[in-house]
């Protein structure tokens, strides 16, 4: 009986390490270098969406780091699942945690978006800014926008 119930044992413990080995996502190591970074004040904030719905919005991103800005430029390292994403980030020179607005809503500190969007009239869209991650390590380059 006892060999019977260790038997049973280890082939639950089996299929259940199988299991979760069968839903590991495959993951990429992404590197985000920040060009025209021209000063070191306050803290860049780089944001990861994942979902179109959510893109830009503040409390919506699936990852984000903040980091000190280096010059010439800066540089952050992710490490995600493969996918399709679209980035965010600023500068937020006077560190009030937010990026500050002309009164017409345009960003008075530095930004950017992936693919170097540059918008003209509204906030770019999920697709002006996506990209597919799905190689095992994987570079791209923002420049800042002032």
């Amino acid at each position: 009986m006892k060999k019977i119930i260790r038997k049973i044992s280890f082939l639950v413990l089996l299929f259940t390490l199988l299991g979760l080995s069968l839903k590991k996502e495959k993951t990429s190591t992404l590197l985000v270098k920040i060009e025209n970074t021209n000063n070191t004040e306050g803290f860049v904030y780089v944001t990861i969406y994942d979902k179109a719905d959510s893109f830009p919005e503040k409390g919506k991103e699936l990852k984000i780091k903040k980091i000190k800005p280096t010059i010439p430029y800066t540089e952050v390292v992710f490490d995600i699942p493969n996918g399709v994403y679209a980035i965010a980030l600023y500068q937020d020179v006077n560190e009030n945690q937010k990026l500050d607005k002309t009164i017409v809503g345009y960003p008075k500190e530095p930004f950017g978006f992936s693919n170097n969007f540059k918008p003209r009239f509204s906030k770019p869209t999920f697709k002006d800014c996506s990209f597919r991650l799905s190689e095992a390590s994987e570079e791209i380059q923002i420049s800042l926008i002032d």
